[in-house]
């Protein structure tokens, strides 16, 4: 006979004096984050935390349907050193934690190993857990495999106390970088790929103080660089710099970087493009290195002027090169816009001149125009006109592919060339 089981108020079971595992013992990631916060502090991390605090601040009043869902913050500074070229990431943390993130790093496309230092309740108070981190650093401190080793404290180790600033900053040649990345101190993982490259500009900047360092492996550029701070897709630096070439400056590396040399090169720069809004430490870094920061991104019309200016305000540009956004180049009203791009046939003048047309709208829209292109004009052929002329004919393979071509209609929103096939133009004669 079935039975059914009653349930029961926990009031009326629990007891004070005993810790169940909703309330947390302290010794796991099951342990609330306040109680986690407040070992952390009597551990000796109260200056981190409150760093981070300070950073990327979080309304106290916010309950856990007002904060962020997402994946373990400290995957973010995973990711950012599995994407460096010879660097390596040793993670300190609660087993099932490591197989999360590891797991979720290979799932991105990580084709290398994570590190890993395990640990008990015993090492963890004898402060073994801390003599094994510095064993496994000496040991995978090869230069010449690595520039750089990086320690992530996840939450345990870090409610702990496990000091891995006591941990030498340099082996063999190679870089040690620890870092404490719990998920009840830091938001999300975007703040925490702002922690690494905050403490990676931080050693790369103390280098460049001490003298001369190893040139990037693209050489020195022979114009003045704007570095981009934030994560972004590869066509969009490539794009910004065609804004950019009028005034006589450059893009620089993109922050996060691919390689320890290129830390190097983006402090060298005369500005900084704070692209993403989240990257305090890494701002903090540049400004200590007396490098201007400029917020915000390219995207509109007005916001892609405004940016600009500021841009060769930051740059110190001559008045004069700053001109160009006064010149026909530059749309100078949205009405215009509309028009300058209905001139422009894709197949060949998105490729060819991005810079006419590209900041009315924005440069997103403009990636996508000039990515596919060349598929639209290898299918296409010479463009039409819209006034009796019939395009060439789409073929089954074709459309499926132009359907994912992104182009601006009459009222100014996005549509595909299926529905607009007037807009392909015929060149004048």
């Amino acid at each position: 006979m079935a039975k059914t089981i009653p349930i029961i108020a926990s009031s009326e079971t629990a007891n004070p004096a005993v810790g169940t595992t909703l309330d947390g013992d302290g010794m796991g990631c099951h342990a609330g984050g306040e109680k986690m916060l407040a070992a952390a502090t009597a551990a000796g991390k109260s200056e981190v935390l409150a760093q981070y605090a300070k950073d990327y601040p979080v309304d106290p009043s916010a309950g856990p349907h007002d904060q962020p869902q997402s994946m373990c913050p400290a995957f973010g500074s995973l990711r950012v050193g599995l994407r460096m070229r010879r660097t390596a990431t040793i993670l300190s943390g609660s087993a099932c934690c490591v197989y999360g993130l590891t797991f979720t790093s290979h799932f991105y496309g990580a084709r290398r190993s994570v590190g890993y230092v395990p640990f008990n309740s015993e090492s963890l108070v004898t402060g073994k857990l801390f003599e094994d981190i510095r064993e496994s650093v000496y040991a995978e401190a090869d230069p010449d495999k690595y520039d750089a080793i990086v320690i992530i404290n996840l939450c345990v180790p870090t409610a702990s106390g496990v000091p891995l600033q006591l941990l030498p900053k340099e082996i063999n040649g190679v870089r040690i970088i620890g870092i404490d990345v719990p998920g009840f101190g830091v938001p999300t993982h975007a703040e925490a790929k702002d922690i690494l490259a905050g403490a990676m500009l931080k050693y790369a900047r103390e280098e460049i103080q001490a003298g001369p360092v190893q040139a990037p492996r693209t050489g020195v550029a022979d114009k003045p660089t704007i570095t981009l701070l934030g994560e972004m897709f590869p066509a969009d630096p490539i794009i910004i710099g065609r804004m950019l070439e009028p005034m006589g400056l450059a893009a620089g590396p993109v922050v996060p970087t691919r390689e320890w040399r290129e830390l190097y090169a983006a402090l060298d720069c005369t500005a900084v493009a704070a692209i993403h809004p989240f990257y305090t430490a890494s701002i903090r870094e540049f400004e200590t290195a007396g490098r201007p920061v400029v917020g915000s991104a390219p995207v509109g019309h007005d916001g892609t002027e405004a940016w600009l200016q500021a841009i060769g305000q930051a740059a110190t540009c001559h008045k004069l090169k700053l001109t160009w956004l006064k010149t026909p180049c530059w749309p100078r009203s949205k009405a215009r816009s509309r028009k300058r791009r209905l001139r422009a046939a894709l197949p060949s003048a998105a490729t060819r001149d991005l810079s006419c047309w590209l900041p009315a709208y924005s440069w997103r829209v403009a990636q996508t125009c000039a990515m596919w292109a060349p598929l639209a004009h290898a299918h296409l052929g010479a463009p039409t006109t819209a006034r009796g002329c019939k395009p060439k004919a789409f073929t089954s393979n074709t459309a499926p592919r132009l359907s994912k071509i992104l182009v601006p209609s009459r009222n100014g929103s996005l549509t595909s060339p299926l529905a607009q096939r007037q807009w392909f133009k015929r060149p004048k004669s």
